[in-house]
């Protein structure tokens, strides 16, 4: 018999995870894309910055070809105010600000672009520019003497240090240059070799480094022996503080973000979370939590083979709020205030289409310090975004929201951190046509936590979210949790879930054996069979699941009698 359950199902699971999911407190306010520019691997646009000056908003962001510059004071009519052709087609460019000036650079095997000087004195000029007038930015130089290609640049605005790093330099991976002097023709300041490597991305902060070494972890050097001397005269080399690497599920150290005593990590690897280290010691850096979105909801988010879990790339911090760049996710936002239980509040994904976290589509680039409170973001197919944080909604902070099947019946557990303004909490379950429909209402208490119990689920999967409101009316949603109700009728059960031996048990549900053989199919969590086996009449099958990773699966039997069970089972 063809068995076309799990497939079914599993497709109906993956369309809910999506449904309703595309924002969450947070609204889109303007977007700006054009399709004919070059694409390459699915990659047309990549990282991005924000500049602000004389009342006025604008964003710039590369694309394969070109780095553009926008005007989005008025977010509903962005205005590309400039692009320019800096040289050949790259998937990296980078782009930061000092004073009226921008700087860019761009890595990749055929690139020879060096560091790119801009003037923004004008950008403020009306539209359109007249015979005459000066272009609302122009293009200044181009320096290749140092380094023709750079993966990142930082601008310490205090010091007025330009850092790049992943340069192609020789024997130098990091280019300290002074634009104090002159922002529109910077000056080679140092050049370094620094023992943490390759640096992929770097932060400063005074006179302290923060880098990103692949894999190798990340460092924190005290640069004043350097950056407190005379241009050329270092009275020693920078002073490695500490180095942040054996650390769980490390991967490949991307990027970095400080704010106060706290620091946020993000290691470019599916299944990765980001982390948050406090630097209260910096000589003893302590990684306190760690954390991620998840808004495919898969079984085993710190998997970083197929099925993949997310993947993350740039964060930012302000205050106890820590955006980020989540690839697939789109632009999500974080509460770090307790780093030990570090809650997703808000979040918008700029690419709706993706079903697995697969690849690095989506979001690339976030900038969230615009005066006006909006945040610009890039998306490497859909390019720019503008989004307005909703923090009304905020002061309600998610702790936990769980959701387990007791029999035929689902119980749901929640609490929260802080309540604000809160009147309570629509309970919600998605139908098979994914429509969210609501069960019931749960007021508001002071002290928590709460509980519901849905005494009719479907048979199945069920999908719960909770639509929580304010008393103004405004809406926030929690994530989506899952629960498998089993057929009440069901021939077999499983000894043991989760099973921690590598051996699935399944017991007749009657104690006889099955007149008749029994069919046993495995699937992972997109629907595809891992394992099928006939299974001989008896009461009690086992079957060794032979080194099967760590996660979470379906499995179907039916005997030729017609007698059938399926669940989920978490493999240890």
């Amino acid at each position: 018999m063809k068995n076309v359950f799990f497939p079914c199902i599993l497709s109906v699971l993956c369309l809910a995870q999506l449904y309703g999911q595309t924002s969450e407190n947070m609204t889109m306010v303007g977007q700006w894309t054009n399709a004919s520019l070059p694409a390459n691997g699915g990659v047309r646009f990549n990282d991005l910055w924000g500049y602000a000056t004389g009342g006025r908003e604008f964003a710039i962001m590369g694309s394969r070809a070109q780095v553009h510059f926008f005007e989005v004071t008025d977010p509903a009519n962005i205005v590309e105010v400039a692009a320019f052709l800096p040289g050949g087609s790259t998937t990296w460019r980078d782009m930061k600000t000092y004073g009226s000036y921008a700087y860019a650079v761009s890595d990749g095997q055929n690139n020879n672009e060096g560091l790119h000087v801009f003037d923004m004195t004008h950008i403020t000029d009306p539209d359109p520019v007249l015979p005459g007038d000066p272009p609302r930015v122009s293009w200044v130089r181009q320096i290749t003497t140092h380094f023709t290609r750079s993966h990142n640049i930082f601008v310490e605005q205090s010091t007025g240090f330009l850092y790049a790093v992943g340069i192609n330099s020789g024997v130098y991976n990091l280019i300290i240059y002074d634009l104090k002097p002159d922002p529109s023709n910077p000056t080679l300041f140092a050049q370094l070799n620094m023992n943490c490597g390759y640096s992929h991305d770097i932060f400063v902060e005074g006179h302290t480094a923060y880098t990103s070494s692949e894999t190798r972890g990340h460092y924190i050097f005290d640069m004043s022996p350097v950056t407190t001397q005379p241009a050329g005269s270092p009275s020693g080399p920078p002073i490695q503080l500490a180095r942040i690497d054996g650390y769980q599920f490390e991967g490949y150290s991307h990027s970095s973000w400080k704010s106060g005593n706290y620091m946020v990590f993000a290691d470019e690897t599916h299944g990765t979370p980001l982390g948050v280290v406090d630097l209260t010691d910096i000589s003893d850096p302590q990684v306190k939590g760690r954390f991620h979105s998840n808004l495919l909801n898969v079984p085993n988010p710190t998997s970083s083979m197929s099925p993949f879990g997310p993947i993350v790339h740039n964060p930012f911090l302000i205050g106890n709020l820590c955006y980020v760049s989540h690839y697939h996710d789109g632009i999500v936002v974080f509460d770090i205030s307790d780093p030990n239980n570090v809650q997703r509040v808000a979040h918008y994904d700029t690419y709706t289409s993706n079903t697995n976290y697969s690849g690095y589509q989506g979001a690339w680039g976030v900038y969230p310090f615009l005066p006006s409170g909006r945040i610009i973001g890039s998306d490497v197919l859909n390019g720019l975004f503008v989004l307005k944080l909703n923090t009304a909604a905020l002061p309600v902070t998610w702790k936990h929201f769980t959701a387990q099947a007791q029999g035929q019946t689902v119980l749901l557990n929640w609490a929260t951190a802080e309540e604000r303004d809160n009147a309570g909490f629509t309970v919600q379950r998605l139908t098979a046509d994914k429509q969210w429909q609501a069960l019931d209402w749960v007021a508001a208490q002071a002290a928590g936590p709460y509980r519901y119990t849905d005494t009719r689920p479907q048979r199945g999967w069920n999908t719960y979210r909770l639509e929580q409101r304010d008393h103004d009316g405004t809406l926030g949603y929690s994530k989506l949790v899952n629960a498998f109700v089993p057929d009440a009728h069901a021939a077999w059960r499983l000894a043991t879930n989760p099973v921690h031996n590598g051996v699935l048990t399944f017991i007749a549900d009657d104690g006889y054996p099955t007149p008749t053989p029994v069919q046993l199919r495995l699937y992972d969590t997109y629907g595809r069979t891992l394992l099928q086996r006939d299974l001989p009449p008896q009461t009690l099958h086992q079957v060794h699941l032979n080194d099967l990773p760590s996660g979470q699966y379906w499995y179907e039997l039916r005997g030729e009698d017609g007698r059938s069970a399926r669940g989920g089972v978490v493999v240890d």
